[in-house]
């Protein structure tokens, strides 16, 4: 049996709306810790681009 190429989209678009928003609350939740502990620290701003990447 040969799965279709529209499988692997289908499932990636399911992962990616089941997944989403874990990834937006780990990006926004981190990224506000790093902003808060150490604002001079350049990682809140890799947070802010995962959390982005979520929405």
């Amino acid at each position: 049996m040969q799965y279709k190429r529209a499988a692997g989209l289908y499932v990636g678009g399911i992962c990616l709306i089941l997944g989403g928003p874990l990834v937006t609350f780990i990006g926004t939740t981190f990224g506000t810790r790093a902003v808060v502990n150490n604002p001079s620290n350049n990682l809140s701003g890799l947070f802010i681009g995962v959390a982005a990447f979520g929405c």
